[in-house]
Formats: structure tokens, sequence, C-alpha cells
């Protein structure tokens, strides 16, 4: 490792802080702080603070897309259709606050 080059989370020229000011949560943090450590290794000069705000603006907003895509009323009717379908096939009930329970065991 070159002298000053950033090779440990603590190097980097953000923090958690920063993260969360971002919108990242709980292990997202500690990922993106990985990611971040991997971009500037080897490469120093993008251990500049403006630098990774901007990366992990652009890897916060991926995420937030690719989320997105799972909450889209599409997917909720498909998890809905497969839903009935193990109520009909008598594999789980629902109550009537609207939870799910295991009737049978797949064996």
């Amino acid at each position: 490792i070159e002298s000053g080059e950033p090779y440990r989370i603590s190097d980097l020229k953000i923090n958690g802080s920063d993260l969360i000011s971002i919108g990242f949560k709980g292990k997202e943090i500690q990922n993106e702080l990985e990611l971040l450590i991997a971009q500037v290794s080897g490469n120093p000069n993008c251990n500049v603070r403006e630098k990774l705000l901007v990366f992990a603006q652009r890897d916060f907003e991926d995420i937030k897309k690719s989320l997105s895509r799972y909450k889209s009323k599409n997917f909720d009717k498909k998890v809905k259709k497969h839903l009935d379908e193990l109520i009909d096939l008598g594999l789980i009930s629902k109550d009537s606050e609207g939870k799910f329970s295991l009737i049978s065991s797949l064996t």
C-alpha cells in the first residue's frame, strides 16, 4: 500500500453520518462505506469529500430505483395471486385481520 493511500473505512473523507444524511440506513451504511473504500483504493485522488458524496448519492439513487420496482402495483398483484393460490391449496389461511398462517407443512 502506497503511503497515504486509503485502505480502511476510517481513511475515507466521509463517514456514516454523511451517508445517513443522504438517506442510507442500517446495514446499507456499512455496505456503502466498504464499496467506497474499494473505489478509492488504488486511486487516492478519489478520496475527496465532494467526490465521495457524489458517488454515495448515485449509489443511493440506484438502490431506490431497484426497490421501487418491487413496490409496484404489478408486483403486489403477483404476490396476492400467489397467496390466493396457497389459500386455495389449503396451505395457508388468512384471518379477519389479514394475517396469514401456515396450515400444512410442505414435506
